[in-house]
């Protein structure tokens, strides 16, 4: 199973249709744009401790993500990375 994980910085929503709302937004804004735009110190340090966890995509084949350089994913305030269930993948290493 395959799937794309969203995050970003900001308050916490108050429901699916708040999150739903805001991930467009930023998506709009962040990815979908030809504008290179860094990613912000926060996000650096998430993907971070996510390659702390599982490293990236080269180093093996029992990780969960689907592309790589992982911070590649990254823009401004939010990071969408796809991810997939590998078989055997247990992410307590």
């Amino acid at each position: 199973m395959s799937y794309d994980l969203a995050v970003w910085e900001g308050e916490r929503l108050r429901g699916h249709r708040e999150a739903a709302d805001a991930h467009s937004a930023l998506y709009g804004q962040f990815v979908d744009t030809d504008e290179e735009i860094p990613p912000t110190p926060l996000i650096v340090e998430f993907a971070k401790a996510l390659l702390q966890r599982s490293p990236e995509l080269d180093a093996g084949d029992n990780i969960p993500w689907s592309a790589a350089p992982l911070i590649q994913a990254a823009s401004g305030p939010y990071i969408y990375f796809p991810m997939v269930n590998r078989a055997g993948f247990r992410g307590d290493s």
